[in-house]
């Protein structure tokens, strides 16, 4: 943080920044794939985990209804602040 506006248009004079263009990853699959470049250090896979319960099979067998995709969760988190 500057004392004033000046002061920051001063500093921001001196900051040089280099842009590395990189190609659009539109879907986790693609981010994914070995040859995406990476976001992170490490690659872009931020945490692996697995869950497991019951039979599952079963369960599938005896559903009235069944839905084959790909559920994702909403682009957007809402996050509150407090001081």
């Amino acid at each position: 943080m500057a004392r004033d506006e000046l002061t920051a248009e001063k500093a921001a004079q001196l900051v040089s920044i280099e842009w590395q263009e990189l190609p659009v990853i539109t879907t986790p699959e693609a981010a994914l794939a070995e040859d995406a470049a990476p976001i992170h250090n490490g690659g872009n896979l931020l945490k692996q985990s697995t869950m497991s319960t019951g039979n599952v099979q079963q369960t599938i067998d005896a559903a009235d209804y069944r839905y084959r995709g790909t559920i994702r969760p909403p682009l957007f988190n809402i996050v509150t602040w407090k001081a």
